[in-house]
């Protein structure tokens, strides 16, 4: 499984040493994008919202390994948890 991961920094001027630099503002949940399609439409709108060269976007593809383990959970939970327990 794929999740995509988009950053928007602001470009800044430090104070001290009078030259400029991105500053992270804020990125999106892991979770929040699963697909290439909402990447890219999110992407569009954020390029909108932010622009070149005052904003820098960045996005970013993380790829999961996971297995389901819905039967062995259910089962142990059934033998533990599930069952009603008599005084």
């Amino acid at each position: 499984m794929k999740r995509y991961e988009i950053n928007v920094a602001e470009l800044l001027e430090d104070q001290a040493t009078t030259r400029s630099r991105f500053v992270h503002l804020f990125a999106t949940h892991p979770r929040s994008l699963t697909s290439q399609y909402e990447t890219a439409s999110l992407y569009d709108r954020l390029r909108e919202r932010f622009p070149l060269p005052q904003f820098k976007i960045t996005v970013s593809v993380w790829e999961e390994k996971g297995i389901d383990i819905t039967d062995d959970f259910e089962f142990a939970y059934n033998q533990t948890i599930g069952k009603e327990v008599t005084p």
